[in-house]
């Protein structure tokens, strides 16, 4: 079993967590979601909740769409990771609750293309048009290597890559 203690003073997390493992024989280890898990989450729910609700009834139950993405550091010249200072750390694009619609049937249109042709997506009908939206708007390849979702949030969840869910 996997428990993570969190917003407790250190010294109190510390023999909590030895509590637990000497009590219940569990390890307690960090959480965190890859950016295929936090992707997916965000895939799999608006379809379902804009398929079930319909889509002009999906904005009863989500807000606006909050994609945060970090970039892994540029090399320089010499080779070396350039400073904090120097890259951009992250971009926030955000998806009014009226145009997550729009995004889903534009994504499920490019899903069915993209099958006919024998191409493979990355993600869901969201993330198919986000992709080309993020591709055609603002130059950025948003399925590349050096570039991780950080943070998804939607009015039903939000989801940080270092672990901290918050559910509403």
């Amino acid at each position: 079993y996997r428990v993570m203690a969190s917003r407790m003073p250190i010294s109190l997390r510390n023999t909590f967590i030895q509590y637990l493992a000497d009590t219940f024989d569990v390890h307690c280890s960090s959480l965190s979601f890859s950016t295929s898990f936090l992707v997916g989450t965000l895939d799999t729910f608006l379809d379902r909740i804009y398929r079930g609700l319909g889509d002009g009834n999906g904005t009863k139950v989500v807000k606006d769409v909050l994609v945060t993405f970090s970039f892994a550091p540029l090399p320089t010249m010499d080779g070396t990771k350039a400073g904090e200072d120097s890259d951009i750390r992250s971009v926030d694009i955000t998806i009014s609750k009226d145009d997550v619609s729009q995004f889903l049937i534009r994504g499920r249109k490019a899903l069915q293309a993209l099958s006919r042709s024998g191409e493979k997506a990355h993600g869901g009908a969201f993330w198919t048009a986000l992709t080309h939206y993020a591709r055609s708007h603002l130059s950025l390849d948003i399925n590349h290597h050096d570039v991780r979702v950080s943070k998804v949030a939607c009015g039903a969840f939000v989801l940080g890559r270092e672990g901290r869910m918050k559910v509403f």
